[in-house]
This record gives structure tokens, sequence and C-alpha cells, in this order.
């Protein structure tokens, strides 16, 4: 009942627009997880979109997860200034968690289809993913702490407008920590390969395959979520 509670959190994704498109997966590692994405669509026809992860597994890092989730969707209605809606966002969950020791990693963005523009802000979460053509470029550069470490925070904004067949990818680390039966880690370098070889869109659907074929009979270690967004080729 939990798991399938869960999946209602997933939202419908948009229509194509404007040659923009989008895919996502998240797979919990128990019945349950603490990953999660969202799709909000602005009053201006920009989108919200997001990836994150809270720390630990099942019923509590779910129940953090719906309650960050609730937030969020709560913000984005009073104000779209990415960086208000993290300080919000933050704000709750270190009333909420973080004496339980309690965080949660993001990485927030807003794009707007028609400009192909796209705005982030990372919370602590694993660095993005820009691939264009043969190359598969980390997104390294934000800084931000956490949710529900610190009780003031602020967040850097960082932008950039996606080319025809450039892709975004956002994920959890459950995707380069993922595990084989020896225990070894896909890694974020084996991302950044596979990626830059990946010719078939969605680049994600092809990355969610390869972590698979990797864990092999092993049982997940993490929960995994992809989200990526991706720019029609002319």
């Amino acid at each position: 009942t939990a798991s399938k509670i869960q999946t209602l959190f997933w939202p419908e994704l948009p229509k194509p627009r404007s040659g923009i498109h989008t895919w996502a997966v998240s797979q919990p590692a128990a019945y349950v997880g603490g990953d999660f994405y969202d799709v909000i669509t602005l009053a201006d026809r920009s989108v919200l979109s997001y990836v994150a992860d809270v720390s630990g597994k099942g019923v509590p890092a779910a129940l953090i997860m719906a309650a960050v989730s609730t937030k969020i969707r709560a913000e984005a209605s009073l104000h779209q200034n990415l960086n208000l809606i993290l300080q919000a966002v933050n704000n709750a969950m270190y009333e909420l968690a973080s004496t339980e020791g309690y965080f949660t990693t993001m990485l927030l963005l807003r794009y707007w289809p028609e400009r192909k523009k796209i705005e982030m802000v990372r919370a602590g979460h694993i660095n993005p993913v820009l691939v264009s053509g043969t190359d598969a470029r980390e997104i390294s550069h934000l800084r931000g702490v956490s949710l529900g470490v610190l009780e003031e925070v602020n967040y850097e904004t960082g932008g950039l407008v996606l080319r025809p067949g450039e892709s975004l990818l956002l994920f959890s680390d459950g995707v380069s920590e993922a595990e084989n039966e020896s225990l070894e880690q896909f890694g974020y370098q084996r991302v950044l390969e596979h990626l830059a070889t990946s010719s078939s869109l969605p680049r994600g659907k092809g990355l969610f395959e390869a972590v698979r074929k990797w864990r092999g009979g092993a049982v997940a270690n993490d929960d995994l979520t992809i989200f990526e967004i991706w720019c029609e080729a002319d």
C-alpha cells in the first residue's frame, strides 16, 4: 500500500513544447524510498523541476519526501525565485528533521521551453551532466549546502541555454553508487563515459539500463532517480 501511494507523487510529465522534451524514472531500493522528482508548470508557462534525495531509506525517508514535495509545491505557488523557494524549504526541513539527523539534497531548475533557457540551484546534490554530441560535461560550479543542515542558507543560481540535440540530466547518487555483485560502484566516470557514447534519446533511459545491467543480480543498495530535459536536434 505504501509503495502504491508513493507512486502517486510521481508527476505526469508535460507534453513536448517548442522542441523541449522531458523523461524521468525513479526506483526505490526497498518498497518505498527517499528519492523523488517533480515537474510543476508555473503561471508564466515556465516549468519548475527537480530531483531530490532524502538521507536514509525506507519509511522515514519516504515520509520526509512527502513533506518536502508538498512544501515545494506550496512555495512555487507563492514565488518563483529559485533561491527563495529553497530557503523556505530548507527552513521547513531544518525544523522538521534536523534534530534526527536527516537532510535532503536537491537540484532545482526552472526552464522556459520557448527560450530554451534553464536556471538552476543546487543544494548539496550530485552534479548534473550536460550532453552535447559526444561530449558529456559535469556542471560543477554551483554551490549550496544540503537542505536541513543549517538554519540560514543562501544558494547560487546558474544557468544555460540548451542547443539543438543537447540534454541536461539530473540524477541521484543511486546511479553513480550502484553496486554490482562484487560491490564495485558504477561510478560518476562511467556515467560520463556512457552518456558521451549515447546517441538515442532519451539518453537517461539508456543510462538506467546500463546501471541495471551493471548491478546484475545484486540487490539495489540505494534509491535511483534520473530526470532528463533535452532539445530536439535541427
